[in-house]
């Protein structure tokens, strides 16, 4: 059964005079109810607004009228917070800076290891550019360093020259660095000298310079309108006097020679011993077959023949010698080995 309307409230107490218009004032002084927008009215999260008893709804009021009081943080915790939040950053930073060390570290020794052979040849490659700048350095100072620039000329091997005429010709290469001294060119210098066949050079660090002649040796004179050649064994003249140079026989060649016969008569003088060959006062030849000659202080003469066998000859001609050499005028005909023999007359 459904109960009527207003019966299920709690029976009122009757209403003192003047109680209506006191409540009515205290109704209109009051303030209006609060209105929930309806968005607020359909969140989830909105709380049921509930009638409150009117000394709390005046608690309130009061509470709202009243200028609003803020509570001051502490100091401490003020300070704290700002101090927190910079030390959560410094930290932060500091951790991030540490990863990116530790990843370039990491980083490094891969490229390290995945470049290790590269290095070595690389360093292989300067150690080899260093020793060849090295030797570099070294040639250029020996080369163009004036510490090793020629200061002193020595000469040896010389008889019949003069060295001081010789050091004379080289000293325009005085001052000039050992290693660019140019040897055609101390020919040149030494050109004007017949008597020179060759010259060794020797250098000698850090300032001299050894010049070891090898001289001409004469062989014969050719006399030519009255001067008398002194020649070699190739028929360079050597010499040129007026009278005739002591030791070393006439040579009598025929006008017009080629050399030929020049070259046989040498032949046989150079194979005669150093006593024998001091004896011959002339030599004769016409061909390279008939070479024959006398012999000095005597009238004794020897009948060679050809340029040929002149060793053996030699031999049996010394031999011949030491038996006949005291037995006056003869020849001696050593032509045929297997048959020499001294004729007297």
């Amino acid at each position: 059964m459904k109960r009527p309307e207003g019966f299920d409230r709690a029976p009122q107490p009757p209403a003192r005079r003047g109680a209506g218009a006191s409540a009515e004032r205290k109704r209109r002084a009051a303030p209006a109810p609060e209105r929930h927008s309806e968005a607020t009215a359909h969140s989830p999260t909105a709380r049921p607004t509930t009638a409150r008893p009117e000394s709390t709804q005046r608690e309130t009021e009061r509470r709202e009228s009243a200028p609003t009081e803020r509570v001051a943080p502490s100091r401490a915790a003020a300070a704290d917070r700002p101090k927190s939040s910079a030390s959560r950053r410094r930290t932060a930073r500091a951790e991030i800076r540490a990863a990116a060390r530790a990843r370039r570290r990491e980083e490094k020794a891969e490229v390290r290891r995945f470049t290790a052979a590269t290095r070595r040849r690389r360093t292989v490659a300067l150690s080899a550019l260093g020793v060849v700048a090295a030797a570099v350095g070294l040639v250029a100072f020996a080369v163009f360093s004036p510490l090793l620039a020629l200061r002193e000329i020595v000469i040896a091997g010389t008889e019949r020259l003069d060295p001081d005429a010789i050091v004379s010709a080289l000293e325009p290469e005085i001052g000039t660095p050992l290693a660019l001294l140019d040897e055609s060119r101390i020919a040149d210098n030494l050109s004007e000298f017949t008597l020179i066949r060759s010259f060794v050079i020797e250098l000698i660090p850090p300032n001299t310079m050894r010049v070891e002649i090898d001289e001409r040796e004469p062989i014969g004179v050719v006399v030519s309108d009255s001067v008398f050649q002194l020649v070699d064994p190739a028929g360079i003249v050597i010499e040129e006097t007026l009278e005739r140079p002591d030791g070393v026989p006439i040579l009598d060649l025929p006008r017009g020679d080629d050399g030929t016969v020049r070259t046989a008569v040498s032949e046989v003088l150079l194979a005669l011993p150093a006593d024998v060959l001091a004896r011959v006062d002339r030599i004769t030849a016409t061909t390279r077959d008939d070479v024959s000659f006398t012999l000095r202080d005597s009238e004794q003469s020897v009948v060679w023949g050809s340029a040929e066998s002149s060793d053996r000859k030699a031999v049996i001609l010394a031999a011949l010698l030491t038996q006949w050499g005291d037995s006056g005028a003869g020849e001696y005909d050593v032509s045929a080995t297997g048959s020499a023999v001294f004729r007297e007359g």
